[in-house]
């Protein structure tokens, strides 16, 4: 079994894999969420992003820190407790926490998603930590 990051949005689920040896503090931080729904509070803030809230607001670790993102990238940026997905080129608001990167067979679908959260910000997205069969 591995354990997989899980994201909801749109009424889609994409999956990616957890940076488990590179972010361990943070990926420990969202599994004991437990899982939880947000909402989508911004969106295209620095270009082809979508971000939204956690419960885990007091974690203000570094880890894995990456400044510039790649398309694929789910990071944690501490001041705002909260996860950016990347889903193309994007101007860096500053440094975060790499803790996983959706999965290349999910991108695509997932940037369609993501893209339409431009048009309809305040959208639920569901974040779980899931163990998968390999």
């Amino acid at each position: 079994m591995t354990k997989k990051l899980k994201i909801t949005l749109g009424g889609r689920e994409f999956t990616a894999d957890l940076c488990l040896d590179e972010a361990p503090v943070t990926c420990a931080a969202i599994e004991a969420t437990g899982g939880f729904d947000s909402v989508v509070f911004a969106a295209n803030i620095c270009s082809n992003e979508i971000t939204w809230n956690t419960p885990c607001g007091d974690l203000t670790v570094l880890e894995n820190k990456v400044f510039e993102e790649e398309p694929g990238n789910v990071v944690f940026y501490p001041p705002w407790g909260a996860i950016c997905a990347f889903f193309g080129p994007t101007e860096p608001a500053g440094w975060c926490t790499k803790f996983a990167e959706i999965v290349p067979e999910d991108l695509a679908a997932f940037t369609e998603e993501a893209d339409k959260v431009w048009y309809r910000q305040g959208g639920l997205v569901s974040t779980r930590i899931v163990e998968e069969d390999e």
